[in-house]
């Protein structure tokens, strides 16, 4: 695994709603002891579009920043602030998503693994070397370029994809933890919002949610579900493809293009405002992307999802204060 990867996949269960480059540094920052030689994080002094770039890894991790982290490590304390950040749930998910990988956790708990397993990470990147359990199975080829790949080689089937001939391993459906994620607090919000004018209450929350009608609970059920699909497809394609990252914000943009006519009509609710958005989400063709043509990798499910996500990004809402 490479500290791209190993970023990437910590984000949703320790971003805790930050921007990359902001949980970059604070991920970093909670490695190393206090009066290591740099204040913070190594990367204080780099730009946003720097340290993105770290996160999504079209930049290599510098090997002479591996072996600064090293020199300055303090892995109990990195677990530490690991475990401070994880609900019961969420470290549950991310235990299973560490077996999924072939990552052996007995005798430690997560947050201990996870440690070790960034100490391991940069260990090996100080040294040039490259580790033959890679997530995904990404690195083991390098990542796959999205032009010149005939179509028809690339399929997905079983939780795999195809491509040439190769296989990669997508990343296990997400089941939604019971707490909410804090990454996921402004899509929910939004939700909330959509229910409250809907049935007349000043407020929805997660603690009155089961007092709404079956039809809220329920739809409330199925968007999470949604939001988590589309998770997994964006981690598995960032992983997987080179800029999958960049090919992943053409769909999004696409879907944003498809939908913002719907969203801006009038409706009696914001509840009705989501499911026309949803409905016709549903509907459209997304072709601004080569990944869009790879059958069954963005189905319904994965496209309404990226609604919340645009939700997330600020794009779109379902309560309009003027209505």
């Amino acid at each position: 695994m490479k500290p791209d990867e190993y970023f990437r996949m910590m984000y949703p269960y320790i971003g805790q709603a930050k921007q990359p480059a902001e949980y970059l540094d604070d991920l970093l920052c909670n490695f190393v002891v206090d009066d290591a030689d740099f204040a913070g994080s190594p990367l204080t002094d780099k730009t946003p579009d720097y340290k993105n770039r770290i996160y999504n890894g079209s930049k290599p991790f510098p090997i002479s920043l591996a072996a600064q982290l090293l020199d300055a490590s303090d892995p109990m304390c990195f677990s530490a602030y690991i475990n401070d950040s994880l609900s019961n749930d969420l470290a549950e998910n991310l235990e299973k998503e560490l077996t999924e990988l072939g990552i052996d956790i007995q005798g430690d708990d997560v947050a201990d693994k996870c440690a070790k397993l960034f100490v391991s990470i940069l260990t090996e990147t100080a040294r040039r070397t490259k580790r033959k359990d890679t997530p995904a199975g990404a690195a083991s080829y390098g990542k796959q370029k999205l032009t010149g790949v005939p179509i028809a080689t690339v399929y997905v089937r079983d939780g795999k994809i195809s491509i040439n001939g190769q296989v990669f391993n997508l990343h296990k459906k997400i089941t939604p933890p019971e707490d909410i994620a804090q990454e996921e607090m402004p899509y929910i919000k939004a939700l909330f919002a959509a229910y409250a004018q809907a049935t007349g209450m000043a407020c929805v929350t997660k603690d009155n949610l089961s007092t709404l009608n079956a039809r809220y609970r329920r739809n409330y059920s199925d968007q999470r579900e949604n939001y988590y699909n589309a998770v997994r497809v964006e981690r598995s394609v960032r992983e997987i493809f080179e800029n999958g990252d960049v090919e992943f914000g053409k769909i999004k943009e696409d879907a944003y293009n498809g939908i913002i006519d719907v969203c801006w009509n009038d409706f009696d609710d914001g509840f009705k405002r989501l499911l026309a958005v949803l409905n016709q989400v549903s509907q459209i063709t997304l072709t601004k992307s080569f990944l869009t043509q790879i059958k069954d990798l963005i189905n319904n499910s994965e496209k309404k999802g990226i609604c919340h996500m645009l939700v997330n990004d600020g794009k779109i809402q379902w309560v309009f204060d003027d209505d």
